[in-house]
């Protein structure tokens, strides 16, 4: 465990770094010429129209969106501008992607580019365009975008005991149930599924094909690659974007093997809305799948403008308004991973928290014995989960009920990577995968299967969530995610839970009889908001507006006619959401109002003594111009609580515009001001001591910091599977780590509902590797089952004050382990052969575990204290099969290489068989597993043991030269053969000479042939052994024809009992001695 807890380390160590000059600072001006790109997003013209058209569910051609909906003429003269002045463009739909030195823009367009950094990232901004020809658009352009895109990745474990199983398309098939749908031809005929990845895999095209071959799926009628921007392919081979796009490819096929697939390939450097905008404009495609993500945290610290955040969602409108849906990854991180695991605030990713977006998050999905169940995918954020919780930019839409943020997900499929998926890699090589980049493409798949029945469906997410409670969505009851856990439905682990595709494609519809829209969808402060509502006259609409967190008035409407309309004025800042209800339907749209703040101090980072607290902060109006607020800003600090949620009110300042800003400390020098907003608090020695938010008045945003000691507590479960859980009574591992000036005081507390149940303390261990705080822990025996908030609070002492920290994760404590008994495992086995693995696996009332991931680890003995390496290569999962969990584990060979390099000799000797894993309801096996603190290993008790002999299971030999073999049949026809110390169970001669030394025969035939044996040894052990998982085939009889004819204990039966040497025994002891 030493070498993943050093890499845990080192990356905690990078994620909250001291602030320091190098961490956060606005830098200059960027080189007059360099080469940028700007994205101009026009807005789109008849906005109403289109607000309306997306809720309605009506689908126009390209033809008509382009001419309803895109201002061909601000667009024309905007690019002709550009042109001029040599700057290159591109067009898509509304989008202008503008290609120059940064110097020609700022003479084209106004305003100002600058350098940035954040932690270790060092990017641009581009601030103040004033340019007329752009006023009716959004100007940005930074390369955070391309730093910040997030693909849903695989685990780091730490626990040595791993436990997987391996989930296979036609599995996936029946578990949504889409089988059915296929018998019946809805297959995906006529649909195609776009999948929008970055870089490329070069090898795709043929890693379909050898994926259909390999599991029987038909080929697509039509596949093909689209590039968005320059295309290198080969640079996702290097950076892991390959295996993402063989994931989306292959899992978008499975459940929907007719439809055609289009693979949408963006360069790293092209902007979310051209990206969207291109597929828009291609209009080929009824659904789209992104897996992929950039977290809410970078737009509440400013570092990414609400601006491109709009013109995100102007893309999907219009693309909706083509029929297309849009689906995305929710992501691998919980609940806090995305947001430096201090909060879940700001941990959602875009596009996934976007309301027209539909949001995927990953389950655990369990088959055996040709039926299947799911659970949420549990796990501590830090070695991943299904991300979910609730927005910090959008309000909850109408159809998630309006209370609160936006929940996300909304509904979730496989992907765990503990119950992951086979994944065919160039070159033919099988991966296993999960994350929820499986999850996306599978129900973008379902999704085209209601396609092919209903025509394009668009904006689905209420038509999904009309569905709560039937038989088309099936929730989920067991799981977590930390924080949040499964608690009703919808929640913010599973969503409304998974699809079932049999009757989702049966009652999904698009009535839709109320539709809502304002006249813009950005606002400053005071300004004047129409609305428009159209729905029948006979029944007054209610219209209300929502700021996610309060209701903040109703406004009045009148029919004029035609449509309910009405008005108000803007106030507040951030996204809102005017909401309508008529009767029992519902509808609303979205718009932002008032100032967004880019925070540039404090630093988003540990700051460990007292002192001088610097706010730095610069602000923007919703379209990204710099803003100036009509009032004096005032800059709150809140200390923030992991352990409860609560934000507590600790000290308030006033801001200001100095004319000049000097931040030596930190890198910052400001001559001209005037654009910024600066203020200090005063951190004394009792603010020490956490985790703070810094908010603004009437201000979208918020910046973070911790004071002290940044804490993060980690559980390491005896096995490596999720669920991640503990059983009372039983050890487990546990870790926190620490970041301040000195080593500080640790304790951890397990919390259920405001209870503490468990208190400790963890002290640090020095090795040769550093310091760790590690302790090797048990919980009492009667503490309740549930989910647990684990608390690690850390302490130091200095002459003049006392630094604290707080940090959180979570755990489910189960109410027992599970009974496991291995059946009937062989006491000798032979190299070269399967092992058979037969476990019952029994709850603690008796009833048989039927669904969970187990998993069977087969090591030499003496190397059990290499258990972690050897834990994933020497694994086999198990299936549940007639009431036991069966695998077969090949034993390697010391003729052939083998992963530990040994000889026939070296890999003989005693072997140990672990059985690892956890139910589906998270009730764990218990392998009585210790932490050796001298290098904190973990090892865990075997489940039963066995001697691999120094026989190497030989099939049929007809060679020359063998040494160390059990031969089942040795036919040698005209030539000699020698084999040494070795087995024969049948040998046919033909016109040879056979010499064996050490070496016994069973039953031999000899034609025109000898043998040279000086062997004389009687048999005295039996062995049974399984090759290619069925019995050995039966000695045939002596045939009469045969000439010179012998045979060996003629009583034996050979099809369940092999007699092994003396000899062979002998060398085994003395192997066993040796070692």
């Amino acid at each position: 465990m030493i070498k993943e807890l050093i890499l845990i380390t080192l990356m905690l160590s990078q994620v909250i770094p001291f602030a320091h000059v190098s961490q956060q600072s606005l830098l200059n001006s960027i080189s007059p010429n360099q080469l940028v790109t700007v994205s101009i997003v026009e807005k789109p013209q008849n906005l109403e129209q289109l607000q309306m058209l997306v809720q309605e569910h009506k689908v126009l051609s390209r033809e008509q969106v382009q001419s309803l909906f895109i201002p061909k003429s601000d667009i024309d003269r905007l690019v002709s501008y550009l042109n001029s002045v040599g700057i290159k463009t591109q067009v898509y739909m509304n989008v202008i992607t503008a290609t120059g030195a940064a110097e020609q823009f700022i003479k084209a367009l106004g305003g100002q580019f600058y350098v940035e950094r954040f932690h270790n990232l060092t990017f641009y901004q581009y601030v103040g365009v004033n340019s007329p020809l752009a006023s009716n658009a959004y100007v940005f352009s930074t390369n955070l975008t391309s730093l910040l895109i997030q693909r849903p990745n695989t685990l780091m474990n730490v626990t040595q005991a791993v436990a997987y199983s391996v989930v296979t398309p036609k599995e996936l098939m029946q578990a949504y149930n889409v089988t059915p749908l296929l018998n019946k031809g809805v297959n995906g005929t006529n649909v195609t599924i776009g999948i929008l990845d970055f870089y490329g895999d070069p090898y795709i095209q043929q890693q379909l094909q050898d994926f259909d071959r390999s599991y029987n799926v038909s080929n697509p009628p039509s596949f093909k690659v689209e590039s968005i921007g320059a295309y290198n392919p080969n640079d996702g081979i290097a950076n892991g974007w390959a295996l993402e796009i063989s994931l989306d490819v292959e899992y978008a096929h499975v459940l929907a093997p007719n439809a055609g697939i289009v693979l949408y390939v963006a360069n790293p450097n092209v902007t979310l809305p051209e990206a969207i905008a291109y597929i828009d404009q291609q209009d080929q495609v009824s659904v789209v799948s992104q897996s992929f993500g950039i977290p809410e945290i970078y737009v509440d610290l400013g570092l990414l403008p609400l601006s491109m955040v709009q013109s995100m969602t102007y893309e999907y409108w219009l693309g909706e308004v083509e029929g297309i849906t849009f689906v995305a990854a929710s992501g691998d991180s919980g609940g806090t991973g995305n947001n430096f695991y201090l909060s879940p605030l700001g941990n959602l990713v875009l596009p996934a928290s976007d309301p027209y977006v539909l949001a995927v998050g990953g389950s655990s999905l369990y088959y055996s014995n040709g039926s299947s169940t799911q659970t949420a995918w549990s796990g501590e954020s830090l070695f991943g989960a299904s991300t979910g919780g609730f927005s910090t930019i959008f309000p909850s839409p109408w159809y998630q009920g309006a209370e609160g943020f936006r929940m996300v997900p909304d509904v979730v499929a496989d992907g765990n990577p503990y119950t992951g998926v086979p994944v065919t890699y160039y070159y033919n090589v099988s991966e296993l995968v999960g994350g929820t980049s499986l999850a996306s493409p599978l129900v973008s798949a379902i999704i085209a299967l209601a396609v092919q029945v209903h025509g394009r469906l668009g904006f689905i997410n209420p038509l999904i969530y009309s569905l709560n409670g039937t038989k088309a969505l099936s929730p989920i009851s067991f799981g977590y995610n930390t924080p949040y856990v499964v608690n009703g439905t919808p929640n913010p682990v599973t969503g409304l839970g998974y699809i079932n595709a049999g009757y989702f494609v049966s009652l999904i519809s698009k009535s839709q009889t109320l539709a809502v829209a304002v006249q813009n969808t950005t606002y400053v402060d005071g300004q004047t908001v129409n609305v428009i509502v159209k729905g029948p006259s006979s029944l007054q609409p209610i219209a209300k507006l929502f700021n996610g967190t309060a209701y903040l008035g109703e406004i009045p409407l009148s029919f004029n006619g035609t449509y309910w309309v009405g008005s108000f004025i803007a106030h507040g800042s951030g996204t809102q959401e005017l909401i309508v209800t008529q009767g029992d339907n519902s509808s609303g749209t979205y718009f932002t109002v008032g100032i967004q703040a880019q925070y540039i101090l404090p630093q988003v980072a540990l700051y460990p003594t007292p002192g001088n607290l610097p706010v730095l902060v610069h602000l923007t109006y919703p379209n990204g111009t710099t803003a100036f607020s009509s009032s004096q800003i005032t800059a709150y600090l809140y200390a923030y609580n992991p352990t409860t949620g609560e934000e507590t009110l600790i000290s308030t300042v006033k801001l200001s515009h100095p004319l000049l800003l000097n931040f030596s400390q930190f890198g910052i020098t400001i001559t001209n001001a005037t654009d910024y907003e600066f203020g200090s608090f005063h951190l004394n020695s009792s603010m020490v001591s956490g985790i703070y938010l810094v908010k603004l008045s009437n201000t979208f945003g918020f910046d973070e910091f911790v004071s002290g000691i940044y804490v993060v507590p980690y559980i390491i479960p005896q096995v490596a599977t999720e669920p991640l859980v503990v059983s009372p009574g039983e050890n487990f591992t546990l870790a926190v780590f620490t970041e301040t000036l000195g080593s500080p005081n640790v304790t951890v507390s397990f919390i259920k509902n405001g209870i503490y149940y468990f208190n400790t303390t963890v002290n640090s261990i020095e090795t040769s590797s550093g310091q760790f705080y590690v302790l090797q822990a048990e919980l009492p025996k009667g503490i309740p089952s549930g989910y647990y908030t684990v608390e690690a609070r850390a302490t130091y002492n200095f002459t003049n004050y006392t630094a604290q920290g707080i940090g959180t994760t979570q755990i489910y404590v189960s109410p027992s382990s599970v009974h496991l008994s291995l059946n009937g495992l062989q006491e000798t086995a032979l190299q070269n052969s399967s092992l058979l693995i037969n476990a019952t696996i029994t709850y603690p009332n008796g009833t048989p575990v039927k669904y969970g991931t187990f998993t069977a680890i087969v090591i030499p003995a003496y190397l059990q204290s290499s258990f972690d390496s050897l834990s994933i290569s020497n694994a086999v999962p198990l299936r549940y099969e007639n009431g036991s969990w069966i695998g077969y584990f090949d034993l390697p060979s010391g003729a052939n290489s083998n992963g530990l390099g040994l000889s026939p000799y070296g890999l003989a000797g005693q072997w140990l068989v672990y059985v690892s894993g956890v139910s589906s309801e998270g009730y764990p096996v218990d392998l009585g597993s210790s932490l050796n603190y001298a290098n904190l290993n973990i090892i865990p008790q075997p489940s039963a043991s066995f001697t691999l002999m120094p026989y190497v299971l030989t099939p049929v030999f007809n060679g020359t030269s063998g040494y160390n073999l059990y031969i089942l049949n040795a036919t040698i026809i005209n030539h000699n053969a020698t084999i040494i110390n070795s087995v024969i169970y049948n040998l046919t001669a033909i016109n040879s000479t056979v010499s064996l030394i050490n070496t016994q025969v069973f039953h031999y035939r000899l034609v025109n042939s000898s043998l040279l044996n000086n062997t004389a040894i009687t048999p005295v052990q039996i062995l049974t052994t399984n090759s290619g998982h069925i019995s050995l085939p039966k000695a045939s009889g002596v045939n009469s024809s045969h000439t010179n004819q012998n045979s060996v204990s003629p009583n034996e039966n050979p099809a369940i009992a092999l007699i092994i040497l003396i000899f062979g025994l002998l060398v085994a002891v003395l192997i066993l001695k040796r070692k």
